[in-house]
C-alpha cells in the first residue's frame, strides 16, 4: 500500500457516494473531481495518460507502471484463464461471452454512435469501427490463439466456434485481459506467459475526474488545470478514434457528456468489475435483455434474447449480510431483502 494508493480509493469512494442511487451529489462529486485531479497532476494530468492503457493486459511488465496505481505481485507463468476464455478451435472453452449490447457501445470509427446514419452497415458490422472492439472482442473472422475465428456457418470442424454448437451463445468471445502469445497447441503442450491482478489503474482515475467534474459543472468545468472534455478527447484519442473528434466537439450539455462519459468507462473499464456496481449506482434499468448475433452464411442476423434479466427494483441495493444484522440488531436490512 502506498499514499497513491490511498488517495485514488479516497476519489473512488466519493464519486460511489455521490452517485444518484446514494447521496446524489451533496458535495461529494467536487471531492472526488478535487482528489482525482490532485493526484493525475502528479503525473503531468491530462499528457500522463499512460499510451498502453487500452491494452496493457498484453504484456504485463513490473517495470512500466504508467497505468497502474496499484497491482498484484508478478505470478508466474500459466494460462489457466486463456485455457477458460480462448474459443473451442483454439483450445479453449469460451466461458465468457461478450454480448450484441456491448458490442454495439463501441462507437464508428470517426467517433460518431454506431447507427445506420452514421455509416454502420449491419451485414458488415465489425468494419469502420473503434479499434477497441478488435483489441477487446473476438468477432467472426477474427485472428486469435494462432488460427481464425469463425462463430457463423463455417466455424471450424463441426462448427466448433459457432453458437449452434458447444460455445458462445452470442457470437463473440472475451479477448480483453487474455495473454495473446499464449498458445494452447493441439499437441497438449502449451506457451505460458506471466500476469499479475491489476487493482486501480489511472485510467478508471482519468474517468472517475471526469463524470466528477461533469456533474459538478459540465463538459469544460476545469477543476486543477483539467477537463472532463480535456479528458474523453485524451481517452478517445489514444483508443485510435478519427481526429478530429468531431463527435465530442458536439456535445455541449451536462446530460450529453454524461451519457458519453458513461459508455467510454463501459468500454475502457469493461470486463474488470466495474458495470455490476455502476449500473447500480447510477440507477439505471438492470433488465436490459442480452442479445448476440449470428453469421449464417450470407448475412448477419440478430439474436434478439440470448438471456433475459429480471430483477427486482430492489436489486439496486445488495442485502446486509445476515451475519452483521445479528451482530447489530438495530441494523436495519435493505428493502426487499
Amino acid at each position: 500500500m502506498s499514499g497513491r494508493i490511498a488517495k485514488a480509493l479516497k476519489a473512488r469512494v466519493a464519486l460511489f457516494a455521490a452517485s444518484p442511487s446514494f447521496l446524489n451529489g451533496q458535495g461529494y462529486y467536487e471531492k472526488a473531481a478535487t482528489d482525482a485531479s490532485a493526484l493525475l497532476n502528479t503525473i503531468g494530468g491530462v499528457s500522463g495518460l499512460a499510451a498502453n492503457g487500452v491494452d496493457y493486459y498484453v504484456a504485463y511488465d513490473e517495470t512500466k507502471s504508467g497505468e497502474m496505481i496499484w497491482r498484484g505481485t508478478i505470478q508466474g507463468t500459466s494460462s489457466s484463464i486463456e485455457r477458460r476464455m480462448f474459443p473451442p478451435s483454439v483450445n479453449g472453452r469460451g466461458e465468457i461471452n461478450p454480448t450484441q449490447n456491448f458490442v454495439d457501445a463501441f462507437p464508428m470509427l470517426n467517433g460518431f454512435p454506431a447507427t445506420t446514419a452514421n455509416g454502420y452497415n449491419p451485414q458488415a458490422p465489425y468494419a469502420n469501427r473503434d479499434p477497441r472492439l478488435n483489441r477487446f472482442v473476438v468477432v467472426n473472422g477474427s485472428s486469435f490463439g494462432g488460427k481464425t475465428i469463425k462463430t457463423g456457418v463455417g466455424g471450424k470442424i463441426d462448427r466448433l466456434d459457432s453458437i449452434p454448437q458447444f460455445s458462445t451463445r452470442t457470437g463473440y468471445y472475451l479477448k480483453k485481459l487474455l495473454r495473446p502469445d499464449v498458445r494452447l497447441n493441439d499437441d497438449g503442450s502449451t506457451v505460458n506467459q506471466r500476469r499479475y491482478d491489476v487493482y486501480f489503474r489511472y485510467t478508471e482515475l482519468f474517468l472517475i475526474f471526469a463524470e466528477a467534474a461533469n456533474e459538478v459543472g459540465g463538459p469544460d468545468y476545469a477543476v486543477n488545470g483539467m477537463t472532463p472534455r480535456q479528458v474523453i478527447s485524451a481517452i478517445r484519442k489514444r483508443a485510435g478514434l478519427g481526429q478530429p473528434d468531431n463527435y465530442l466537439t458536439s456535445i455541449s450539455t451536462k446530460v450529453a457528456m454524461r451519457e458519453l462519459i458513461r459508455n467510454e468507462r463501459r468500454l475502457e473499464l469493461s470486463f474488470e468489475g466495474h458495470r455490476f456496481w455502476d449500473l447500480r449506482r447510477w440507477g439505471v434499468s438492470l433488465n436490459e435483455v442480452a442479445r448476440g448475433l449470428f453469421f449464417n452464411g450470407t448475412d448477419y442476423i440478430e439474436i434478439p434474447t440470448v438471456e433475459g434479466r429480471n430483477y427486482p427494483s430492489y436489486a439496486t441495493y445488495m442485502p446486509i449480510p445476515n451475519d452483521e444484522t445479528l451482530k447489530f440488531p438495530n441494523l436495519e436490512q435493505n428493502a426487499g431483502w
